[in-house]
């Protein structure tokens, strides 16, 4: 990239990205100057305009999205716990006693236990 003007500057920086500075030189064969000219450049180029921009805005539609699933995977849990729990207390209700209740908010959360044990094992790394 040829420059009309050139100018000189001399600044100080951080022996740790004075290292950083020499490894991305030594892997692309450039020079310090021109790798801060260009890393300016970019810093003064609007956001809009850098590159990768116009990802952004994919990117944005799809955190929403995932965003809206979990919310609705969140709602369809809650909801089949709760029919879960009313088909327990169904079976349990020909006893029609506190202890079928209580026999089933026990099997409820027993089997609560065990989706919550194994997405856990599934998801560790």
């Amino acid at each position: 990239m040829s420059r009309s003007k050139r100018a000189t500057l001399r600044v100080t920086i951080s022996e740790a990205n004075r290292n950083k500075l020499d490894t991305l030189i030594s892997r692309h064969g450039s020079n310090r100057g021109i790798i801060i000219d260009e890393a300016l450049s970019l810093l003064f180029t609007p956001p809009d305009r850098r590159p990768g921009a116009e990802l952004s805005g994919p990117l944005a539609r799809i955190e929403n999205a995932i965003d809206r699933l979990d919310a609705a995977i969140s709602f369809q849990t809650d909801l089949l716990i709760e029919f879960i729990h009313e088909w327990f207390l169904l079976q349990e209700a020909q006893a029609d006693t506190t202890a079928s209740a209580e026999r089933a908010k026990e099997r409820l959360q027993s089997l609560i236990e065990r989706i919550v044990d194994n997405v856990s094992s599934r998801s560790a790394p």
